[in-house]
């Protein structure tokens, strides 16, 4: 489990010519712990994780119900402690989760790769956009 965290957050927010809102957020994650290099004498160690951001300036009780979305994610930070070797990082891809329920929240996802046992991905950079509508948040009970 990921403790993913925000270290900035930037962002638009309007009502297009069709009444949609959009959301335009970007930033920079600091993953926590950082994504590190295999361990077990592999080339790549590979997995996917993921960070939340907190849509701003929703109505009281509202969330977004999303129907577009262009989420990109690249690299923002790496580090190596020793010799780099055949070392590398890379994004491989990314998304963004949508449910099609109101939230308050957006999530996007991405594959990552690192090379080097000693090698980390400490940050990624992202920017994401969202088109939708308000609607009232799911009750839970």
């Amino acid at each position: 489990m990921s403790a993913n965290f925000l270290s900035s957050n930037h962002w638009v927010h309007f009502t297009d010519s069709e009444q949609r809102q959009v959301y335009v957020l970007s930033g920079t994650v600091i993953l926590d712990p950082p994504l590190v290099g295999p361990q077990d004498g592999s080339r790549w160690q590979r997995g996917t994780t993921d960070f939340d951001i907190t849509l701003p300036d929703l109505p009281e009780g509202q969330g977004l119900v999303i129907e577009q979305w262009a989420p990109t994610v690249v690299l923002g930070s790496i580090q190596n402690d020793g010799v780099a070797e055949n070392a590398g990082w890379a994004v491989d891809d990314f998304n963004l989760e949508v449910s099609g329920e109101a939230s308050t929240v957006v999530t996007p996802t991405f594959n990552y790769a690192v090379g080097d046992t000693d090698g980390y991905m400490m940050r990624v950079a992202y920017s994401v956009t969202v088109v939708g509508y308000y609607a009232p948040l799911p009750i839970i009970e």
